[in-house]
This record gives structure tokens, C-alpha cells and sequence, in this order.
């Protein structure tokens, strides 16, 4: 049976920060410290260092994709929340950021979930894997 559960984008701030955690690296230890989920997407949008901004797909338009994403039960000061790992620019993307959003094609959702080594999944597409638009 599936459960679903409301949960806000943002893991709870550390004494360091002043907002919600949003983003986490790929060799973050809050990967092994936190649950794991999908964050579904159909496009990554992304804005570059000019501020011009662009729409990401998979090369197969109709593909559907999820973000790798980690979640924190709720506390008594914080909901049930989640926020999206980040790994270095995969090659069709490294003109627009050094860093972004990790993408999990189809066949790595499993894994991902039964929490197999980040650096085993967390791999760059091969270029001309993702198709990148003017917005």
C-alpha cells in the first residue's frame, strides 16, 4: 500500500544557515543521513551566469524523469521535508552551470531508492542525452 504524505521543499536549516536547505551536494553526508525519494519532472529549468534561461528535457521528449532527492521526517520545529542533490555539470550542460540537479532516467529509480552508493548512480548522462532550449 502506498502513503502519501505532504511534504515542504526545504530541509531544516543547520545552526549555520539562515533558510531551508533546498539543494544538497552529491558527496553531502546528509545523502546517508536522510531518506531517499523522486522529485518527478518532465524539465529541469535553469538559468545561466548572464541570466538567460533555458529548459532541459530528456532527449526522448516523452521520457519522464525524476531529480535524486533526499527527505527528513518532521520535527517538532520542521515538517516532513525534502530537498535535491546536485552533482558536477553533465557534459550538455556545463555551459550553462558548473552544478545542477541530479537527473534519473527511468531505469535508476530503484536503486537510487534502496539506497545504493550515490557515486554508482549519480553518474553524467552521455552527451546529447539531454535537450537544452532557450526558454
Amino acid at each position: 500500500m502506498t502513503r502519501t504524505v505532504e511534504m515542504r521543499w526545504g530541509l531544516e536549516p543547520s545552526e549555520q544557515q539562515r533558510g531551508p536547505r533546498f539543494l544538497v551536494r552529491d558527496d553531502s553526508p546528509y545523502i546517508e543521513r536522510h531518506g531517499r525519494c523522486l522529485i518527478p519532472a518532465t524539465a529541469l529549468p535553469l538559468t545561466d551566469r548572464q541570466g538567460d534561461k533555458w529548459i532541459v528535457t530528456l532527449e526522448d521528449a516523452e521520457a519522464i524523469f525524476c531529480f535524486a532527492g533526499i527527505w527528513q521526517h518532521a520535527k517538532d520545529t520542521w515538517p516532513d521535508a525534502y530537498a535535491a542533490v546536485t552533482v558536477p555539470a553533465y557534459p550538455d550542460l556545463k555551459f550553462i552551470k558548473r552544478r545542477h540537479i541530479a537527473i534519473l532516467p527511468h531505469g535508476f529509480w530503484t536503486e537510487w531508492l534502496a539506497g545504493a552508493a550515490a557515486s554508482s548512480i549519480l553518474t553524467p548522462l552521455p552527451r546529447r542525452s539531454l535537450k537544452v532550449v532557450p526558454e
